[in-house]
């Protein structure tokens, strides 16, 4: 039999206002409870989530990092802060200001001058165009802190809940190491990786953290009998999560359904007695409208894509929560990217549809049976909710990141679930109280370590997959052979390294299981024209465009085959294509000028284009040798002589600047120097008013 509560160790909080008489009775604390033992939990949740993510740092920039962190160009400055909360459009952090701001400040404070090469061994950097380089510790070291920062506010919330008016009886006294618990397993469970080492993720993390501190500062503003500072902190928080991710639009919902379940007696005393504080985070949706409206992250976000459909989308988002589920309960075999894929068949999502529907009936029977079990249902359904049906991410149909929530809620009901089984089998083996303590705590304490070192385990070795795109790539095909993304990733990683022909393979065998798949056709076309094959890489690149007409890359590749076939006035074409799907695209901006500025055909070349293409790229890119070299031929084939020993004089000037600072090898200054060598030839035919005509452009290249 359950004991009764010990009615002398409950104490009674008043509010004012109408909730007064239903404040929730907090079992009253001892005095361990209120010094070091709250704070020994708290550095034991900090030390186990330090040491399952102390390899994360090893971790360098991949995939989104390039274009959301390293070269995004919003965050070099933190002046003035706002051109630093908005990103471009189609990156991860677009739309999300308060994520972009804080990766503006680790932008900022991890640049360092390449020139210091040599002290930056046995760190993870890459270089930028400006000669610095960005170091990648110091944003690990910030996602980490958020991570760590929101496991602490989970053990507080969970801590005061356990010990609101509805759990108090059975779970008060031990509220506190049943949150330590919750706590201590959220932050070393492996499906958090993603969220926390994939640097760009950092707008989940990021999220999640204001999504709890929004809960906690409710619950403070319910137990405060008056003042502002707690519903101004909860208001506080939501703004900042509505600008981090739009997953965020549930917390006030959350907020109303926790104050009905834990302390008001309805939905109407609720709204009544809080209305303040409600009024406020309704106000909140209204910036998160507005970003979302922003069209922020359109090319990824929506049903408008043509390859994906609502009911597609649907059909691939219940395998999907079963897999979130089942990893959740035993995270095994870990994959990074599932890829796309083809959609699912009947008999595929038929067993996971069931599960989902089952586990919706059963949060919404248990909102009115066991409201605490319905409470945390149902903030998980919520939370899942937008990336599985109102804002679809069409091209990232299943991600461990979107886990990172809605684990907190697992990990709570089972915590709480197995305390409930293990208390009711001590009490029917033993009849002893004195025993039954002891056994129960002794086999508590070794259940909850045991998982939180199995977890651990299993972070750090997901964690090492991040050290390189390769080994990112090379673990996901090896889990998942049938991962069409994995094999062309895998392969572009192969043909970075020099290696063009271990890589064909992997670029047919995605194309195999994708025959629609654009990139894997333009890199097996890239990869053949490294190989020398320029005729024979036209068709794979053709094929990438046809099936995206608008594929800026393809458009430039098909563009360098062309040339090398000696078909410059077809490259032209592509190129210009290239331009008109993405006007900034200073990869092709060059290539383009020069054909237009010094092919030997006449009927190709156009002066007053290729000055204007030549103007707007230096005024991009400023202080490029290359660039200022193409001007000039461009000034030069318009007549205007001056402006082009100009250009070229700065291109040289350039030259000498990079010779004279840059910590080159003896290669490195040789092919330098003999770029100066080319581009004084081309000073002097302009001071001798001759053009600049480019033999090469007309004849196929091996």
């Amino acid at each position: 039999m359950h004991s009764a509560p010990n009615c002398r160790s409950m104490t009674t909080r008043a509010r004012s206002g109408v909730r007064g008489a239903r404040a929730a009775p907090l079992p009253s604390r001892r005095p361990f409870e209120k010094t070091f033992v709250p704070f020994g939990l708290a550095a034991l949740i900090v030390t186990a989530g330090l040491l399952a993510y102390v390899n994360s740092f090893q971790g360098c920039f991949i995939l989104d990092d390039s274009t959301a962190i390293v070269s995004n160009p919003a965050l070099k400055t933190l002046w003035p802060p706002w051109k630093a909360m908005w990103s471009p459009k189609n990156t991860t952090v677009a739309g999300r200001p308060v994520v972009s701001l804080t990766l503006a400040v680790d932008h900022v404070l991890g640049r360092e001058a390449v020139s210091n090469a040599g002290a930056l061994q046995n760190r993870m950097w890459t270089p930028l165009n400006d000669g610095q380089a960005l170091m990648a510790r110091g944003f690990h070291g910030t996602n980490l802190l958020i991570h760590l920062l929101a496991a602490l506010t989970l053990f507080g919330l969970v801590r005061r809940t356990l010990r609101a008016r509805p759990l108090a009886g059975r779970f008060g006294a031990v509220s506190l190491p049943l949150a330590a618990a919750v706590a201590l397993l959220w932050v070393v469970h492996p499906l958090h990786v993603v969220s926390v080492t994939y640097l760009s993720q950092r707008a989940e993390s990021l999220m999640g953290l204001f999504y709890l501190l929004t809960l906690y500062c409710a619950v403070h503003a319910f137990e405060s009998a008056r003042g502002r500072l707690w519903p101004t902190l909860c208001v506080t928080s939501c703004v900042l999560g509505m600008g981090s991710k739009e997953v965020m639009a549930g917390a006030p919902l959350a907020v109303l359904l926790y104050d009905r379940i834990f302390v008001s007696a309805s939905f109407r005393e609720a709204l009544r007695a809080g209305r303040r504080l409600y009024l406020g985070l309704a106000v909140t949706w209204i910036p998160l409208l507005a970003l979302i409206m922003a069209g922020s992250r359109s090319a990824s976000v929506g049903f408008h894509r043509p390859e994906m459909t609502v009911p597609d989308y649907i059909k691939f988002q219940f395998p999907a929560i079963f897999t979130y589920l089942r990893q959740a309960v035993w995270p095994q075999k870990l994959i990074f990217d599932y890829g796309q894929g083809p959609v699912p068949t009947f008999s595929q999502y038929a067993l996971p549809m069931a599960i989902v529907i089952l586990l919706v009936l059963g949060v919404i029977v248990a909102l009115f049976k066991k409201p605490a079990v319905g409470f945390a249902g149902a903030c998980f359904l919520m939370i899942l909710a937008p990336s599985s049906s109102l804002l679809p991410i069409v091209t990232e149909r299943v991600s461990y990141h979107r886990m990172y929530l809605p684990m907190a809620a697992v990990t709570a009901v089972v915590v709480c679930w197995t305390f409930v089984l293990g208390r009711s089998v001590l009490e029917k083996l033993s009849r002893r109280d004195a025993d039954r303590v002891t056994w129960g705590w002794g086999l508590a304490v070794v259940m909850t370590v045991a998982a939180a070192v199995g977890l651990g385990r299993a972070t750090r070795e997901f964690n090492g997959i991040f050290r390189s795109e390769k080994t990112l790539w090379a673990d996901v095909v090896a889990k998942m052979p049938g991962n069409e993304r994995a094999q062309n990733n895998y392969g572009a990683v192969l043909m970075d390294e020099g290696r063009p022909d271990q890589a064909l393979p992997f670029f047919k065998r995605a194309i195999s299981l994708k025959p629609d798949f654009p990139d894997a056709w333009n890199n097996l076309g890239v990869a053949t024209l490294r190989q020398g094959r320029a005729e024979q890489a036209v068709p794979y690149l053709s094929e990438a465009i046809r099936l995206k007409p608008e594929y800026t890359v393809a458009n430039m590749n098909m563009g360098a085959a062309l040339i090398k076939s000696g078909r410059c006035d077809e490259a032209v074409i592509y190129y210009e294509s290239a331009l008109r799907s993405q006007p900034g695209f200073t990869d092709a901006m060059p290539q383009l000028a020069w054909i237009l500025a010094a092919h030997p055909d006449p009927r190709i070349r156009n002066g007053k284009r290729a000055v204007d293409i030549a103007e707007r790229l230096c005024r991009m890119v400023p202080d490029n040798p290359n660039d200022l070299d193409v001007l000039a031929a461009a000034y030069a084939e318009t007549g205007d002589w001056r402006a082009a020993s100009e250009s070229g004089q700065r291109a040289l000037a350039s030259c000498q600047r990079m010779l004279d600072t840059l910590p080159l090898d003896l290669q490195g200054r040789k092919n330098l120097t003999d770029v100066m060598t080319v581009m004084r030839f081309h000073l002097q035919s302009y001071e001798e008013m001759q053009p600049i005509r480019d033999a090469s452009l007309v004849q196929p290249r091996r």
